[in-house]
């Protein structure tokens, strides 16, 4: 609630769910996580944030992207290395649920990468030399993004994030299975 707040249009609003926001953090910041020792309760929602910040609209300077971006990346490492935030001291079921987080966060980054894309390619192309004062109308400042900036900034990573989602997806429909299809699964539970 307090994020969809901050990054709403209206100016009041905004400044309030951004106020609630470092309300919570402070709040949140050192509360240890129950289930795993030396950890705070925060850490596993890094990559939902990170990918609801990006989706929203809200980043207007590539260097701000750019450092989400890289929060992003180094989860995503993570699942692919194997090395949750200390595999040792997660459950499976814990490790299995960041990972999907970190892959569902990734998905909707792409999903607003490629909407961002999609609209850009929409446009019509500005007439070059129209000499009138709305010139500079469509031009992008300094602090907006190019629309294609957002799937740079994902591209290097489809073809392990594609494996990954596939992965993911073939695990669901197993898991998914009708029990009477059961003996008809893989014995080690993969395809």
């Amino acid at each position: 609630m307090a994020f969809m707040a901050a990054t709403d249009h209206s100016n009041q609003l905004r400044m309030a769910g951004l106020q609630a926001l470092e309300d919570i953090i402070k709040k949140f910041a050192s509360v240890p996580e129950p289930e795993f020792p030396g950890h705070v309760i925060l850490e596993q929602y890094q990559a939902n944030v990170c990918s609801t910040w990006i989706g929203s609209g809200v980043v207007s300077d590539l260097n701000d992207l750019r450092r989400v971006h890289n929060l992003l990346v180094s989860s995503l490492d993570k699942v692919q290395s194997g090395k949750s935030s200390s595999s040792q001291l997660y459950s499976e079921s814990a490790t299995t649920m960041e990972k999907l987080a970190v892959l569902k966060a990734w998905a909707e980054v792409y999903v607003v990468a490629m909407k961002i894309k999609k609209e850009a390619e929409a446009k019509p192309a500005k007439p070059v030399g129209r000499g009138d004062e709305d010139e500079d109308e469509d031009d992008l400042g300094a602090d907006v993004l190019p629309p294609d900036s957002l799937i740079i900034l994902v591209q290097p990573e489809l073809p392990s994030l594609s494996r990954l989602w596939l992965a993911m997806l073939r695990d669901y429909a197993l898991l998914t299975l009708p029990a009477e299809f059961s003996s008809q699964l893989p014995p080690d539970g993969t395809g």
